[in-house]
């Protein structure tokens, strides 16, 4: 099964990717500004991106950015948003350099992992999983970046 290759408490390693029309998402320019629940899907289901979308401005809300990379194409990614109306951003990275960073995993190995950091960038939660079904409810994401805020309200309240 795949394993995390972070600590917790750590900070996240900084990524950046192609987005939609050619933008770059750099998970920097997130620092002092936005907490991160950031998903790494191998497969990104459909179903669970619409829930993400569904609670993603409840997610917004809470000082948190939503990201989702999974190891597609940028064409790909492209038509998953087109079809579905997505309103956060998913991420193509097809030769997994960035998933790289944060899950050690073997060749076509399904995996599903969610990251949520403070706005400094320090991870609080991590959760890895063989399915996206077996990752945290949307409920339990809130109450996580809820527990973060808590814990520091310059963190959270941004």
């Amino acid at each position: 099964m795949a394993r995390s290759l972070l600590q917790d408490r750590c900070v996240i390693p900084s990524f950046s990717l192609a987005g939609r029309e050619g933008k770059v998402f750099d998970s920097y320019e997130l620092r002092r500004r936005r907490n991160l629940a950031l998903f790494l899907l191998s497969d990104p289901l459909t179903d669970l991106l619409l829930r993400i979308d569904e609670a993603h401005e409840a997610l917004r809300s809470q000082n948190a950015e939503v990201v989702v990379v999974c190891p597609r194409c940028a064409e790909e990614v492209e038509k998953i948003h087109l079809k579905n109306r997505i309103s956060f951003r998913v991420l193509s990275d097809p030769d997994g350099r960035v998933i790289d960073k944060f899950v050690a995993r073997g060749p076509g190995e399904s995996f599903a992992a969610l990251f949520i950091t403070d706005k400094f960038g320090d991870l609080f939660f991590q959760y890895l999983a063989g399915s996206p079904q077996e990752l945290p409810t949307l409920e339990e994401v809130g109450r996580a970046l809820m527990f973060i805020e808590s814990q520091c309200p310059e963190c959270g309240g941004g």
